[in-house]
């Protein structure tokens, strides 16, 4: 299991490992590889890379997936989104060696807000169909998935820039 599939939950520290049934959706997609589809699906020109501290190159089309999937998760700070990241081989593989700092993940998520958005709001939507199909909301506003996913990104980028400032 990769850190996609493992990232921290609010309860839980980073990099904490949740069973294949809390992770898979009641439509057999796991969160994770439909994020991971959704960040291999858009262009070359709706990412834009960055590379790690060392100036080695990331696999930023993984690192979208990362930060998507931990946002959906409710895990904002980006010290926890690199601890994990660090602590999972398989991840680090996929990211060449190199896996992103905190910085670096404040940077990626600074130049690449829109790609980021639209893979958050799938991973927000098919949380949303999960929530239908038990019974606990009654239908989807693709408004309110949009709103959702701004909400997480900024709430990340005020995390780290409290973080910042008390350090």
């Amino acid at each position: 299991m990769t850190v996609l599939d493992s990232t921290s939950s609010p309860a839980k520290g980073p990099g904490s490992v949740l069973s294949a049934s809390q992770e898979t959706l009641a439509n057999g997609h796991s969160l994770a590889h439909a994020i991971e589809s959704k960040a291999q699906s858009l262009a070359e020109e709706a990412i834009h890379p960055v590379t790690s501290e060392d100036g080695r190159p990331l696999d930023n089309r993984m690192l979208l997936a990362l930060l998507a999937c931990c946002y959906v998760r409710q895990s904002y700070r980006s010290a926890d989104v690199a601890a994990a990241a660090r602590n999972d081989s398989a991840f680090c593989r996929r990211c060449r060696g190199a896996p992103p700092t905190a910085s670096t993940i404040c940077r990626f998520r600074g130049k690449n807000r829109e790609a980021l958005h639209a893979c958050l709001v799938i991973g927000l939507r098919l949380q949303a169909e999960e929530k239908i199909q038990a019974g606990l909301i009654c239908r989807i506003r693709e408004a309110s998935l949009q709103d959702e996913a701004h909400r997480r990104i900024t709430m990340a980028m005020f995390i780290d820039d409290m973080e910042r400032d008390r350090n």
